[in-house]
């Protein structure tokens, strides 16, 4: 089934359980991340927020592995596109991660924040419809939205 993120007429579809607790569970490292570089300093807090990018640009590619396993059932005349698109967030995931190493975490957390933001509107906009269950395109929406806070937190608590 195909649904869009405009299509209220499921919004109250009920989310698997194992959906809910592996998604909402994948915020905790992000949240985690976040509280421990605003609670340390040095090289506790290099070495967290080190990791946060990590698990950032982890999760910013596997949105874009989403992709292309549709694209790999889409139809012949969508499946070019949609591998190419899929491929976007590993090379933002990429940038963001070396950009945040060489540069200082604020500009790694920054990219992540603007790669994830970029890439939901963009999946809602012109991206072709998957096939995404009805609660699908909610729960993305929660999880894009609690990791860029959690990232932009962290952007706050960072050194310059």
């Amino acid at each position: 089934m195909t649904t869009s993120e405009g299509d209220d007429t499921h919004h109250e579809a009920p989310m698997p359980t194992a959906a809910a607790w592996l998604g909402y569970g994948g915020l905790l490292p992000f949240a985690g991340g976040a509280a421990g570089v605003w609670l340390t300093a040095g090289f506790a807090q290099s070495a967290i927020g080190a990791a946060l990018l990590c698990y950032g640009g982890a999760i910013l590619s596997f949105l874009g592995g989403i992709h292309w396993g549709w694209g790999a059932q889409a139809g012949a005349d969508r499946v070019g596109a949609r591998l190419v698109w899929s491929v976007v967030p590993s090379l933002w995931a990429a940038l963001a991660m070396t950009l945040g190493l060489l540069t200082g975490p604020r500009v790694g957390y920054a990219a992540l924040v603007a790669g994830l933001l970029l890439w939901r509107v963009l999946e809602v906009a012109a991206c072709p419809p998957g096939p995404v269950a009805p609660w699908y395109p909610r729960l993305r929406r929660h999880l894009t939205f609690g990791a860029a806070s959690c990232l932009a937190l962290a952007a706050v608590a960072s050194p310059a």
